[in-house]
């Protein structure tokens, strides 16, 4: 930040600061203009090609944002400016469907969790109904699950 001027689409909570994706992407999604998205082309005829596309709502065609690169027009028309403009659009209906899916794995990565959490300790609390070495191995593979579920929910790789 400089003179207390902050970059559009930056917030004091930034990815660095290790907030939470699901947390984060939905306060990018409050107060955003109701998808879906569409970019539209546009090309001006002037002295050198101006060319644009404007990113507007599919229902009511309000104007949610431009892509404009004139200085790049004559290189590459429709180029850079015109995949992140398209990429802009199709954002408004991703980004709610990939926290929706982000959502669900992680709640079926916590219902495993659960599951293992459970095997773990099972076989030493049915040790009359099992022998030692089935005991071990219920909690072996119980704390390898775990141990896999904790790191896809940390996100480690």
């Amino acid at each position: 930040m400089t003179d207390g001027l902050r970059r559009s689409g930056s917030t004091p909570e930034d990815s660095t600061s290790g907030a939470d994706v699901i947390v984060r992407a939905k306060a990018a999604l409050e107060g955003v203009t109701e998808g879906p998205w569409e970019a539209i082309y546009h090309h001006h005829d002037t002295s050198y090609p101006s060319d644009v596309y404007h990113v507007i709502t599919e229902r009511t065609g309000d104007l949610v944002a431009v892509a404009d690169d004139e200085s790049r027009s004559y290189e590459e028309p429709h180029g850079k400016f015109g995949r992140d403009a398209h990429f802009i659009a199709a954002s408004r209906t991703l980004v709610p469907e990939l926290l929706a899916e982000v959502e669900r794995l992680r709640g079926a990565l916590n219902e495993v969790r659960a599951l293992a959490d459970d095997a773990a300790g099972k076989g030493w609390r049915d040790l009359p109904s099992q022998s030692m070495d089935e005991a071990a191995g219920m909690q072996t593979v119980g704390e390898t699950i775990l141990l896999a579920v904790d790191v896809a929910l940390r996100g480690d790789q």
